[in-house]
C-alpha cells in the first residue's frame, strides 16, 4: 500500500531525464510531506555483507516506485583483496539477487573516497582499481549525494542555482540526490522557508 500522502504527484519508475535533480536522503515520508512531491530517487546506506538488494529498505523504494540508491559500504575491506578477487563470490551473489529485480537500482560504491573514511587507504590507484571490480558499464551519471547548509551564505540561492548549472554546463548528469538530514549541520531543505519554497519550485521543474 503506498504511503504518498494525499495530492502528492507519482513517482517516476524509470531513470529521470537529463538535467533532473529528483532524489533525497533522509525520511521518504518526511521529504515528501514537506515538498509536496515525491522525488523519484532514494539514497539508503548499507555495509558490505548486507542483502541489499532484498533489504526492505530497497523493496519498499521499489513498491512506491522509487529509484534505490544503495550506499555501499566497505567497512573494515581490504582493497587490495578486492582487487585480487578475494570477494567476487560476494560480489557475484549481489550481482545475482540485484538482477532479480524487476526494476533498476543504481548502486555507490565507497563514496567520499577522500574524506575520514580513506577507502583503499587514501590511495587512488588502489581505489580506481577496486572500483573497476564492481563497475558496470551504461549507468547514467548522478551526483548521488549533496546538499548546502544556511551558513556561509544563501541556501536558497545555492538551490536556485542547481537547475540551470546542470542543464547548461553539466547535460550527463542525470539525476542528484539531496542529503535531507540534520546532522553536522542542518543540510534539510526544510531548514527555512526560503530553501523549502524554492525546492519546491525546482522539484516541481
Amino acid at each position: 500500500m503506498s504511503r504518498r500522502p494525499p495530492g502528492l504527484r507519482p513517482r517516476r519508475s524509470t531513470p529521470p531525464p537529463p538535467g533532473s535533480v529528483d532524489g533525497l536522503h533522509g525520511s521518504a515520508a518526511d521529504t515528501d510531506a514537506a515538498i509536496g512531491s515525491s522525488p523519484a530517487i532514494h539514497l539508503a546506506y548499507f555495509g558490505w555483507e548486507d542483502h541489499w538488494a532484498t533489504s526492505d529498505e530497497v523493496s519498499s523504494d521499489l513498491e512506491e516506485g522509487r529509484i534505490p540508491l544503495v550506499n555501499w559500504e566497505p567497512f573494515g575491506v581490504d582493497f587490495a583483496g578486492i582487487v585480487r578477487g578475494d570477494h567476487d563470490g560476494l560480489l557475484a551473489q549481489r550481482a545475482a539477487e540485484a538482477a532479480t529485480l524487476e526494476r533498476p537500482v543504481f548502486v555507490d560504491f565507497a563514496a567520499e573516497m577522500n574524506e575520514e573514511e580513506g577507502w583503499g587507504g587514501h590511495d587512488p590507484e588502489l581505489y580506481k582499481s577496486a572500483y573497476e571490480q564492481l563497475h558496470t558499464l551504461g549507468k547514467p551519471i548522478i551526483i548521488g549525494e549533496t546538499a548546502s547548509a544556511e551558513e556561509g551564505g544563501s541556501q536558497a540561492e545555492w538551490i536556485a542555482d542547481i537547475p540551470p548549472t546542470l542543464r547548461g554546463s553539466f547535460p550527463d548528469i542525470r539525476a542528484l540526490v539531496w542529503f535531507d538530514v540534520d546532522k553536522e549541520r542542518d543540510w534539510r531543505i526544510r531548514s527555512s522557508e526560503d530553501s523549502l519554497a524554492t525546492f519546491r519550485d525546482f522539484a516541481d521543474q
